[in-house]
C-alpha cells in the first residue's frame, strides 16, 4: 500500500513537472541591440516571435514559462514583461433602436456642438486610428470612411478587422460610428463625419479582453498609417512598459491619444488613459452629469456623453428593448435582446409568462410552455441551449434573468427562431414573485432588428473626444498635439466645480468652441 502510494506520489510529480516544462507564456520583450539579436535571444529558449514592433525596440513572442527570467537576464535584453489584459469600457444599458432611416443626428453629436463646428470643419483629412474589437467594414454608415487597406487585425493576424460575434460583438463598430458615421441621410452622423477611421482589431469579442501584445501593435501600426488621432476604450490597472513606450512614441510622433476613463464609478482612472500623454474621458448624460458608472480622480482631463448614445452597430444585429405589460399594472422592464436573436412582426408578441427554472429539456417537461413566454434562470445551460428548449415546447420568446445581481448582454451564437432576451436579476425574480403568488403575468414585447443600437459606458464618451480632436486638426492642420490639447482643454464647458476638478476635469468637450479657437 506505501508503494503504491510512493508510486501515485511520484507520478503526480513527474506529471506536474511535464506540465510546468509545456507551459507557455506571451511575453512583450525590450531588447538594447537588435532586433536580430533579440530574436535570436528567443529561439535559443525555445520561444519564437509573434509580432516586431517598429517604433519601439521590443517585439513580442510565445516562450516556455520557465524560460522567462533567463531571457530577461541575457545579454542585449532590456526587459521581459508578460502580457496583460484590458478590459472594454461598456456598461450595459437597455436603449431603443431605430430602422435607420430618417437620420439622426445622436444627441452626444449634438451635445457637444459638433453641428454647429461643421459650417467650418467636417474633419476630412484627418485620420483617427480606432483600437478596438472590429469594425463591419460594410456598414453603410461607415464603409466610405474606412481606410481598409491601411487596417488591420492583431488578434487573428490577418488583413480583415471584422467585428466578430460574441457578447461584446460590435463594440469597434459602435465607437467608429460615434466618430466618423457619414452625414448620408440614414442611421446616424458621427462628430467628425468626413474623417477617416484606420480600424486595428486588439480586442476580442468573447470576454471583451484587450491584449497589451496587440495594443502596442495596433499603436505602432497607426503610427505608422500616420493617424492624426487615436482613440482607446479600454482600460486595465496598470501600464506596461510597452504600453507605456509606445505612447510615448505615438505622442512623439504628433499624435493626439484619447482613452476612457474606465466604468468603476470612482477613483482612479484606467490605464492607459492615466499616462499623461492620454487625454482621459469620463461619462456624461443628457443632463450634464457624470454617470454613476464613470470612473474619476486625479487624472480625469475631459468629459462627453457616454449614457444611451445611439451609433452604427454590426449590420441586421442591431437590438431593441422590450415592454412587459403585467397584470394588473404596465411597466418597462430593461431587457436586453440577445445577439442572434429573432425579431418579432410590427405587432409584436402578447402572451402569457411561465416559468420554466433552468430551462433544461426536464423543466420544460414539468410545465406547460407552449404558446406562452418562457421566464428562465441564468446558469448550467448556453443561452442558445435554454431558448432552443423554450422553442422546442413551442415557445413563443425566452427571457434569461440573471443568477447574479444586475442586467447581461448574451449571444445566441446563431440565429434564434424565437426572440431571446436577457434581464436583470432583480426584475427576474420580481417577476417570478409574480407568478408565485398565483397572478397571471401577461407580456407584450416587440424586438426590432437594425443597423444601429444605443450603448452605455466611457468607452463611447472616448469617441466623441476623438471626433472633437479631429474636427479641430482639420480646422488648422498646422496645429501641434500638445496645442489640439490644450484647445480641447480650455474651450471645454466647465462642469462642477469652478475650473478643473477631479470630477469632470476641465468640463465637457465643446466642438463649436474648440472649432473657433482652432480655425485660422
Amino acid at each position: 500500500m506505501i508503494a503504491a502510494l510512493v508510486l501515485v506520489l511520484l507520478l503526480g510529480t513527474v506529471a506536474a513537472a511535464a506540465s510546468a516544462a509545456g507551459e507557455r507564456a506571451q511575453v512583450i520583450v525590450g531588447y538594447r541591440g537588435s532586433l536580430e539579436s533579440a530574436s535570436r535571444v528567443i529561439q535559443g529558449y525555445g520561444g519564437s516571435v509573434s509580432i516586431a514592433y517598429r517604433n519601439i525596440p521590443a517585439l513580442a513572442a510565445d516562450v516556455p514559462a520557465r524560460a522567462v527570467g533567463a531571457i530577461a537576464s541575457a545579454a542585449g535584453i532590456e526587459y521581459v514583461e508578460r502580457v496583460q489584459t484590458r478590459q472594454l469600457t461598456t456598461h450595459i444599458l437597455p436603449g431603443k433602436v431605430w430602422a435607420g432611416t430618417p437620420e439622426i443626428v445622436p444627441w452626444g453629436v449634438d451635445k457637444v456642438g459638433a453641428p454647429s463646428a461643421w459650417g467650418t470643419t467636417r474633419g476630412d483629412g484627418v485620420r483617427v486610428a480606432v483600437l478596438d474589437t472590429g469594425i463591419d467594414a460594410t456598414h453603410p454608415d461607415l464603409a466610405g470612411n474606412l481606410d481598409a487597406a491601411a487596417s488591420y487585425d492583431f488578434i487573428d493576424m490577418d488583413e480583415d478587422p471584422s467585428d466578430i460575434p460574441g457578447p461584446y460583438q460590435g463594440h469597434g463598430t459602435l465607437t467608429s460610428g460615434n466618430i466618423a458615421a457619414i452625414d448620408n441621410d440614414v442611421g446616424v452622423v458621427g462628430v467628425a463625419p468626413e474623417s477617416t477611421i484606420v480600424f486595428f482589431r486588439v480586442c476580442e469579442a468573447l470576454e471583451g479582453n484587450c491584449f497589451t501584445d496587440a495594443i502596442v501593435a495596433g499603436i505602432d501600426a497607426a503610427i505608422d498609417a500616420g493617424a492624426d488621432v487615436i482613440s482607446m476604450s479600454f482600460g486595465g490597472s496598470a501600464a506596461s512598459i510597452g504600453e507605456r513606450r509606445i505612447i510615448r512614441a505615438a505622442w512623439n510622433a504628433g499624435i493626439v491619444l484619447v482613452a476612457s476613463s474606465g466604468n468603476a464609478g470612482r477613483p482612479p482612472v484606467n490605464f492607459p488613459a492615466a499616462l499623461r500623454e492620454v487625454i482621459a474621458v469620463g461619462a456624461t448624460d443628457s443632463d450634464d452629469m457624470l454617470a454613476d458608472f464613470s470612473s474619476f480622480g486625479y487624472d480625469q482631463e475631459l468629459v462627453a456623453p457616454g449614457v444611451d448614445v445611439p451609433s452604427t452597430f454590426i449590420r441586421g444585429l442591431g437590438r431593441d428593448s422590450m415592454t412587459l405589460e403585467l397584470s394588473p399594472t404596465a411597466r418597462e422592464l430593461g431587457a436586453i435582446p440577445m445577439a442572434f436573436t429573432a425579431a418579432t412582426d410590427e405587432d409584436g408578441i402578447t402572451a402569457d409568462l411561465v416559468f420554466a427554472g433552468l430551462g433544461t429539456a426536464a423543466d420544460f417537461a414539468a410545465v406547460d410552455a407552449s404558446g406562452k413566454i418562457a421566464l428562465i434562470e441564468r446558469g448550467s445551460l448556453t443561452f442558445k441551449d435554454k431558448v432552443a428548449n423554450a422553442a422546442a415546447d413551442g415557445a413563443l420568446a425566452a427571457i434569461v434573468y440573471n443568477n447574479v445581481a444586475g442586467g447581461f448582454s448574451g449571444t445566441l451564437q446563431t440565429l434564434s427562431t424565437i426572440p431571446g432576451l436577457s434581464l436583470s436579476r432583480e426584475e427576474g425574480l420580481a417577476l417570478r414573485a409574480e407568478l408565485d403568488g398565483g397572478a397571471t403575468v401577461s407580456l407584450s414585447l416587440k424586438v426590432a432588428i437594425s443597423d444601429y443600437e444605443p450603448a452605455s459606458g466611457t468607452s463611447f464618451s472616448a469617441p466623441h473626444v476623438s471626433g472633437v480632436a479631429a474636427l479641430v486638426i482639420a480646422a488648422d492642420p498646422s496645429l501641434a498635439n500638445w496645442q489640439v490639447r490644450m484647445i480641447l482643454d480650455m474651450t471645454a464647458k466647465d462642469l462642477g466645480a469652478s475650473g478643473y476638478d477631479r470630477t469632470f476635469g476641465f468640463g465637457r468637450v465643446d466642438a463649436a468652441a474648440a472649432v473657433a479657437a482652432a480655425a485660422p
